[in-house]
């Protein structure tokens, strides 16, 4: 079956407590998953072609992910643009954003696309904080340089849409 631990380093318990997994144990030490997790990226060696991005050890996976989702999917008239969380209770995560008001109270702020009808995710946006938003100036928010890079600069077929 599925065991699932909030923290870690419970598969890796060896007593009888319930919580160690016996195939992840003997097939790898903590230790060495610690070193891969810590340094896991999908990014060439040397590669420069994201330099400088907070999001760049992922960059990659997320902008094909986000266009084959785009391929799947014809897009519809009602859309919403719209702020979602994704929990991380990580500090070394330079763009997580801490909210004490809302359900899910720190996490990684994503801008989503949706389809109102379907619901269906079709474009997303990681914010990366004020910084990072690529304008180059602090007085265009990073939402309207959404709003923009989703309906101005997309590829849309305004038959569509």
């Amino acid at each position: 079956g599925v065991v699932s631990s909030k923290n870690i380093s419970h598969y890796w318990i060896t007593d009888r407590s319930g919580f160690g997994c016996s195939t992840i144990y003997s097939a790898m030490k903590q230790t060495r998953f610690e070193e891969i997790y810590a340094n896991l990226t999908f990014m060439m060696p040397g590669s420069q072609e994201y330099l400088g991005d907070k999001l760049r050890k992922i960059r990659y996976v997320n902008d094909y992910l986000m266009r084959r989702s785009q391929l799947a999917w014809n897009p519809e008239q009602d859309a919403a643009i719209d702020e979602s969380m994704i929990p991380a209770n990580t500090k070394y995560c330079p763009f997580r954003q801490i909210m004490k008001s809302k359900p899910i109270k720190c996490g990684i702020k994503v801008f989503c696309l949706v389809f109102s009808v379907s619901t269906y995710l079709y474009q997303w946006d990681v914010f990366l904080g004020p910084d990072a938003a690529g304008t180059g100036s602090d007085e265009v928010p990073f939402v309207y340089n959404l709003v923009y890079k989703v309906l101005v600069l997309s590829e849309f077929d305004n038959t569509n849409m």
